[in-house]
């Protein structure tokens, strides 16, 4: 099994994170194949990689990525120019088919299954951003669907034979008023709802667990996220608040730490942990908004 992954060096803990998840959970026998998409993370993270994977039939690639390249597209809310690097990986990792990961999940089963699902001759698999209002704002047909592209398989083979990187680059470059989600927004855009749907419980994102939201989708939607969160494969910690921050209110946060612990990067306090990340979880709204208008004198 090829799973890519890809980040910074202030990504390293989670990368190492979500690695050590797959391993615990993986099928005993399976082969696991890793590549790490960076232009800057230290050696440390792959030695401890392949510390925690000895014995095992596990390979560690450190994929190294020029500092220009992809450093002209748009960036936008708490993303990087690392979140582009899944668009080079049919150029760089020379493999009939990878499966794609985003560095802030965790896992909680075998991989085998979603690796091998039929992809029906479609480029991608993925799971559909539920609830998102993205397809109207960028003109689909109304039964269009848009994925996210926190987790995908993705046939390399289909890929390079009709440029479908270029494509989408191309893509985000010529029309940068309509990215919002970076990368996920470019594939959007050239693959217009054209994509095998995936489980959600194999991309289990952070607002499917608010009842809220969920109440606020068509009945069929609702009851597939409410099927997936009674045994999620994929945590995926989307948005901004991560399982990391002092402020996260995650059901599987507690989760995330405990496998992290695991690893060479674990720690007591978040990451965030502060003056400023207390006030921001503990201090009363009323506190707040005295705090931002004094901040607001003195600028």
């Amino acid at each position: 099994m090829y799973i890519v992954l890809a980040g910074n060096h202030s990504y390293a803990a989670h990368i190492a994170t979500a690695i050590a998840s797959i391993l615990q959970t993986a099928k005993t026998k399976s082969r696991l194949c890793f590549y790490i998409l960076n232009t800057d993370i230290e050696n440390s993270l792959f030695a401890f990689l392949n510390h925690a994977s000895a014995g095992l039939s596990v390979e560690i690639t450190d994929v190294k990525v020029a500092d220009s390249v992809l450093s002209d597209l748009v960036v936008s809310h708490h993303f990087k120019r690392e979140n582009y690097f899944r668009l080079l990986i049919p150029e760089l990792i020379d493999v009939e088919r990878v499966l794609y990961l985003d560095s802030d999940i965790i896992v909680r089963g075998p991989l085998d299954d979603l690796f091998n699902i039929d992809l029906e001759g479609a480029l991608v698999g993925a799971c559909i951003d539920y609830g998102s209002d993205r397809p109207r704002q960028l003109g689909f047909p109304a039964h269009a669907s848009y994925l996210n592209s926190g987790v995908m398989v993705m046939d390399l083979i289909g890929m390079r034979e009709s440029n479908f990187s270029r494509t989408v680059i191309d893509q985000i470059r010529e029309t940068p008023e309509k990215i919002e989600f970076v990368d996920q927004c470019g594939l959007n855009l050239v693959l217009k709802g054209e994509f095998k749907h995936i489980a959600p419980k194999y991309n289990f994102q952070s607002i499917f667990f608010d009842a809220t939201f969920r109440r606020s989708l068509t009945c069929g939607d609702r009851k597939a996220l409410e099927t997936a969160m009674v045994d999620p494969t994929v945590i995926h910690f989307s948005g901004s608040v991560k399982p990391w921050h002092t402020s996260s209110r995650h059901p599987f946060r507690h989760d995330y730490w405990e496998i992290r612990n695991t690893t060479d990067y674990r720690a007591v306090l978040p990451d965030d942990f502060g003056l400023k990340a207390l006030l921001g979880r503990y201090a009363p709204e009323s506190f707040k908004r005295i705090l931002r208008k004094l901040s607001g004198l003195f600028r």
